[in-house]
């Protein structure tokens, strides 16, 4: 029983100072160019939220899934070989860097056209 309250807790607590570590981000970049801030923020949102593979010690082929920064982490602790960190933390970096920068700056370019449109009528 223990074990799932530790587990729960880990996990909340995990997303808790994810959200205010993004919170803190988001207001020290307020003042910044608004691509730059969102790079910024769409990586901070990567390390933290994006999915990455941890590989397990055990059975060859296992591993476990895992936030990037946190996977990252544990494949340098354990000293993963390269084909592993590189397929579990780079590609799942830059993938998920990728698509959450994408659909930021498309939903940043949608506001824009939007408050420009409610502005002119």
């Amino acid at each position: 029983m223990l074990d799932y309250v530790i587990g729960f807790g880990s996990i909340i607590g995990y997303i808790v100072v994810g959200f205010y570590l993004t919170r803190f981000i988001r207001k020290r970049t307020s003042s910044m160019n608004p691509t730059k801030q969102l790079l910024v923020l769409s990586f901070s949102y990567t390390l933290i939220f994006g999915i990455g593979i941890a590989g397990g010690g055990g059975e060859p082929g296992f591993a476990f899934p895992a936030p990037v920064i946190l996977a990252g982490i544990l494949d340098v602790y354990i000293w993963s070989p390269t084909r592993i960190f590189i397929n579990g933390v780079i590609i799942p970096l830059f993938f998920w860097w990728t698509f959450i920068f994408l659909v930021m700056l498309i939903r940043e370019k949608l506001n824009r056209k939007f408050k420009k449109e409610v502005h002119q009528e």
